[in-house]
Parts: C-alpha cells; sequence; structure tokens
C-alpha cells in the first residue's frame, strides 16, 4: 500500500513538473517571439538583417517604416534603425588654424611690441609660438588657391541619411567620411580659384561647386548620405598678412565705389551732352541751310551778270560801280566840304548818312 501510495506521489509530482516545464518552454517561446516585436519611431526607418542577410526583394520590402515591426528573435533576426528625417551638420576645420581653446585669433594681427607676451596669449587664445611669422603645418591646416595664395577655410556641412539601406550596409563612420570627402573637395576647388574669387564675389559658386562634387564622390561609393548645404563660416589668409589682404580688399571696395559713383556720373551727364550735340547739330544744321540758301541767291545773281562780263567786262564795272554810288548818294542827308590841312591841301569831302557819321 505504502510502495503503491510512494509511486503515485512520484508519477504525480513528476506530472507537474512536466506541465511547469512545459509552461517555461511555452513563456519561454511566446517571449521570444515577443522580442521580435519592435517599433519604429517616426523620424527613423528599419532594417531587418536575417542571419546577417538583408530580407525584402525591392527598396519598399527591405526599408520598414515608423510603426510595428514583426521579425524573428535576435540572433536570426537583427534590427537595424537609421534616423532618415535628422539633419545633422559637421564642421570642417581641417584646413583652418587652431583656436586654441574657442577663442581663435584677433581680426588683425597683433604687434608683439606694443603687447606683452602674457597680453598675446590672453588675446589669441593660442601660446606664443603660434604667432610666428608663418605657419606651422603641424598644427594648422591651409589651402592653395590657382594663383598661389595661401587660404585658410572654415566650413559647416549640413547633411542627412538618403539612401538607408546604402548608409546601413557600407558607412561604419559617416563623419570621418564626410570629413574625408569634403575636404580633399574643398582643396580641389579652392585650387581652381583664384584669391580674390575665394575671399569676394565667388563664395557662393565655391561652396556649390564644393557640394556638388562631394555629393557625387559619395553617391559613387554607395555611402547614402545626403550633403543639403556648405555654408563657409571664414575663409580668411594667414593671419601673419591678414592686415595687408584687408588692405587690399579695402582697396578693391574703394575702387568699385570710384567705378560706381563715375558710373552715375556718366548716366547723369551723359543724357545732358548728348541734348547738346542734338542742339548744336541742329543749329549747324539750320545755319546751313540759310547759308547755302544765301549763297544760292548771291550764285544766281553772279550767273546773272556772267554773260554781259563775257561781252564786255569794264563796261559791267562801270555799270555797278554807278548803280552802287547812285544807292550810297541817295542815303546822304548832308554834304560838307571842309577845308584840308597840310601844304595846299585840296578840299576835303565830308558825307553824312544816316545813322552815321562817314
Amino acid at each position: 500500500m505504502e510502495t503503491r501510495d510512494l509511486r503515485a506521489l512520484v508519477i504525480s509530482s513528476l506530472a507537474q513538473g512536466l506541465r511547469l516545464l512545459q509552461g517555461l518552454i511555452i513563456a519561454g517561446v511566446l517571449v521570444m517571439l515577443g522580442s521580435g516585436i519592435k517599433t519604429v519611431k517616426p523620424n527613423e526607418v528599419a532594417l531587418v538583417l536575417r542571419l546577417g542577410r538583408l530580407t525584402g526583394a525591392t527598396h519598399a520590402q527591405r526599408v520598414h517604416g515608423p510603426g510595428l515591426l514583426f521579425a524573428f528573435p535576435y540572433p536570426i533576426d537583427e534590427i537595424v534603425r537609421v534616423p532618415v528625417r535628422q539633419v545633422k551638420e559637421i564642421i570642417i576645420d581641417e584646413l583652418w588654424y587652431p583656436t586654441g581653446g574657442g577663442i581663435g585669433f584677433p581680426a588683425t594681427p597683433l604687434d608683439e611690441e606694443d603687447l606683452g607676451f602674457d597680453e598675446v596669449e590672453q588675446t589669441t587664445g593660442l601660446p606664443l609660438a603660434l604667432m610666428g611669422v608663418s605657419i606651422d603645418p603641424v598644427r594648422e591646416g591651409y589651402c592653395l588657391t590657382g594663383d598661389n595664395y595661401i587660404i585658410q577655410p572654415l566650413a559647416v556641412v549640413k547633411y542627412q541619411i538618403g539612401d538607408p539601406v546604402e548608409y546601413a550596409l557600407n558607412v561604419s563612420s559617416p563623419e570621418e567620411l564626410l570629413r574625408t570627402v569634403l575636404v580633399e573637395q574643398l582643396t580641389r576647388a579652392m585650387g581652381e580659384s583664384t584669391v580674390d574669387d575665394v575671399l569676394t564675389r565667388g563664395k557662393r559658386a565655391l561652396s556649390l561647386r564644393v557640394k556638388r562634387r562631394s555629393q557625387a564622390r559619395l553617391d559613387s561609393l554607395r555611402s547614402g548620405l545626403e550633403i543639403l548645404a556648405v555654408e563657409f563660416k571664414e575663409i580668411i589668409p594667414p593671419r601673419h598678412v591678414l592686415q595687408d589682404f584687408q588692405r587690399v580688399v579695402s582697396a578693391a571696395i574703394q575702387s568699385q565705389t570710384m567705378i560706381r559713383e563715375a558710373q552715375a556720373y556718366r548716366a547723369r551727364e551723359l543724357p545732358k551732352a548728348r541734348g547738346q550735340a542734338r542742339s548744336l547739330i541742329l543749329t549747324a544744321r539750320a545755319d546751313s541751310l540759310r547759308r547755302t540758301a544765301e549763297a544760292s541767291v548771291r550764285m544766281t545773281s553772279y550767273l546773272n551778270y556772267l554773260p554781259e562780263y563775257q561781252q564786255s567786262p569794264d563796261a559791267l564795272k562801270a555799270r555797278l560801280l554807278k548803280e552802287t554810288l547812285e544807292q550810297g548818294l541817295a542815303r546822304i542827308q548832308h554834304l560838307y566840304l571842309l577845308p584840308g590841312q597840310g601844304r595846299d591841301p585840296g578840299p576835303a569831302l565830308r558825307l553824312l548818312l544816316p545813322g552815321k557819321r562817314q
């Protein structure tokens, strides 16, 4: 009897243990299955790697948008989250000078004779050794323009993830890749530009060129990165010659100001000169017509005398002289005979014409 009871007790215990183990197994399976349910946030997408290989035949099947995502538990499936809607930015300062704790150099070079050593270091935030007469290529970055000038640019690049599949599979360090590509293309673009374009009117074109070429390089590497903007915070010559460059820029600005003033003067005075020229031309044309008409009348008169002159020149001269004297004597109002002067002078003749005396 006791043996039967003991056997029944053992069997009952084993049955309870099996049921408990079964429950644990079922619970474990449910937990494992539940661990494959993931939530994708609104600003990201998810990729599923099954045994290390990307699932899905098309881009839409590979990229899972915000919401619930059902996958097998790890390590069968691995969920890779990609923040596609997040805009990031990095500072490209590899070609810039060191700022010594964020203070940076002054806008104009410092005169070490006017300032003490401690004041120079406090103003610049750098040891005095960095304020030498040349660039230290170990500490400072720089690049060359197409006309062989040294330039130090500081750029800010804004970017986001354009293709999450390429980004997740091909990029391990996006910032390092961006820095390498941007420095390469920035150096190349600087070498194709003149210092005047870089420092003044060509900054916009330079940034667009760097952006376009850098994006093409990233696309060729299948990085999945998309550059949104390349902005130059500063582009300056080395601080050792900054004051001289500022003088050149001031002279260029003054030159442009003088050119604009000259253009304004031309725009103001040229219409006046053209009006005066038109007035002179019209006056000259009127005078030309008047003189031409007078000459034509005289020529007609002379041509009328020509046949008579050809027949008897002396007779024509006598007649014209007579007519002239008659016209003149007809205007005489008074006639005076005055005694002459000198030795045995003859009488002097004085004619008084209307309006003036002769």
